[in-house]
């Protein structure tokens, strides 16, 4: 089985699909697409990982090649965002086997590419266990990765020539697990991360999802309130401006920030949704992960349903350069899906 790359052309509505072979990543099929990002339509880069460790593959505007990983084979690759071509970063994780006196679990990873070529990244050394899910680059001297870590909130920074640990709120409820999916900025004092946490799990119940948002603004991270949205956690978050931002729930609660509060701002007709990206203030694509997610697009104000073609399952990231240029990749195929113009 290839792995394809899915692209149309036309308007958002009615779209006119093409199918295009890719590589496949590994030399194996079984191949996991978690991350990407486009610098400009022939420079784009998409992760993730194989059963032989991590995997990175380019677009050059015309081919997908896969690129040589210094990650290793025992890593994944979560995300990746760039802030020129010759400046991205991808982060993942290591999954060290155990040793003795030492407990198994992930270690963050970074890595970096300077133009030619990819290479690790030092991170803090005393982050296992802790695991990184997403990356924002807002320039080349500043970038966060965040994820899950052993008391709450991973949140790690980039200053350009080293990462720290910035420290963060505790989560809201403190004995329900915590996981951060995304983060998103507009500026250094206009950063996003989204999650959510669960319940423990008890006879007759099943625990209870509640969504979690942080923001920074310039000096510190603090918790922000969020809507009433059920029994739901944040899955995505689009920042456009510091009075605009929208985040989606794994349900499918759209919220919106207007840069007082959160609101929701609609309930997709589908749940399972994995992933936002945001052209514009208005232009604004959403998706889920599973066989018949529907494609969602917004002009700012109205939500409608785009049809996807068939093949393009799974998706799980997304990332969007301009209108007619927006990019979903996805895992268990994978599939890379492109658009030449929204509509």
């Amino acid at each position: 089985m290839a792995l394809t790359l899915l692209a149309f052309t036309g308007t958002a509505g009615a779209a006119t699909w093409n199918v295009i072979e890719l590589p496949l990543l590994n030399g194996t099929s079984a191949a996991t697409l978690k991350g990407v990002t486009a610098v400009t339509a022939n420079d784009v880069w998409a992760v993730g990982s194989t059963n032989d460790g991590a995997v990175i593959d380019h677009w050059n505007g015309s081919a997908w090649s896969e690129v040589s990983s210094p990650a290793g084979s025992c890593c994944a690759l979560t995300a990746v965002d760039a802030a020129t071509a010759s400046d991205v970063i991808a982060v993942g994780n290591d999954y060290p086997a155990p040793s003795p006196g030492v407990p198994g679990g992930p270690i963050p990873l970074a890595v970096h590419w300077n133009g030619s070529s990819w290479s690790r990244m030092t991170v803090p050394a005393d982050l296992r266990g802790e695991a990184v899910n997403d990356v924002t680059m807002l320039s080349p001297t500043d970038a966060w990765a965040v994820g899950t870590g052993t008391g709450g909130t991973l949140a790690l920074h980039w200053n350009g020539s080293a990462w720290s640990r910035v420290a963060s709120p505790n989560p809201p409820v403190i004995d329900f697990r915590l996981r951060v999916n995304a983060v998103s900025g507009t500026s250094s004092g206009d950063v996003w991360i989204v999650g959510g946490q669960r319940g423990p799990k008890r006879p007759g119940y099943s625990g209870t999802n509640l969504p979690y948002i942080l923001h920074w603004t310039g000096s510190a991270w603090s918790a922000v309130a969020t809507p009433d949205i059920g029994s739901d956690y944040l899955v995505d978050v689009a920042a456009v401006s510091p009075a605009n931002a929208w985040a989606v729930s794994f349900g499918g609660s759209v919220l919106h920030w207007d840069g007082t509060a959160w609101t929701v701002a609609t309930k997709l007709s589908q749940g399972a949704i994995s992933t936002m990206t945001a052209v514009s203030a208005t232009d604004l694509w959403v998706t889920g992960s599973g066989s018949d997610s529907l494609l969602f697009h917004s002009n700012g104000t109205n939500w409608d349903n785009v049809a996807k073609p068939a093949g393009a399952d799974n998706l799980v990231s997304s990332t969007s350069l301009q209108p007619g240029n927006v990019w979903f990749v996805g895992g268990y195929g994978p599939s890379v899906v492109t658009s030449t113009d929204n509509g």
